[in-house]
């Protein structure tokens, strides 16, 4: 099985720059990147989607191993630590699709795993679905 993964970075990205500053945005993301490397089985494609969206490419996974690597991946990133000591509650939203039940190319998988994306971040936030 071809899973797609598409997650917000961090639920409510705005309001954390605007209260911790930019500089403790970007290592947020750093720190998601590095957090996604390690939950990720390692021959998967990561990458930025646009704006504030991630991709995951998985190849040759079971339904179970996506929903265990998001799991992980949720469970590291709930606790950053700032630069200045002070622990921060984060949180990502994710939708994932299969192909070829989904879409037939990246674009159409992409597409589809994004409107999922869209439907948790309108019901609610910090979880995963897939199709």
């Amino acid at each position: 099985m071809l899973a797609i993964l598409i997650w917000e970075r961090k639920d409510n990205f705005k309001f954390y720059n605007d209260t911790y500053g930019h500089s403790n945005g970007d290592l947020c993301l750093k720190y998601f990147a590095q957090t996604m490397q390690e939950c990720f089985p390692k021959d998967s494609i990561l990458g930025r989607y646009g704006g504030d969206e991630f991709v995951a490419y998985l190849k040759n996974v079971k339904p179970e191993t996506v929903y265990a690597c998001m799991e992980s991946f949720q469970k590291k990133i709930s606790h950053f630590t700032l630069s200045t000591g002070e622990v921060v509650e984060l949180s990502a939203s994710a939708g994932g699709v299969i192909f070829p039940e989904q879409g037939e190319d990246f674009v159409s998988l992409c597409k589809n795993a994004d409107a999922v994306l869209y439907d948790i971040k309108q019901n609610g936030k910090a979880a995963f679905k897939m199709k």
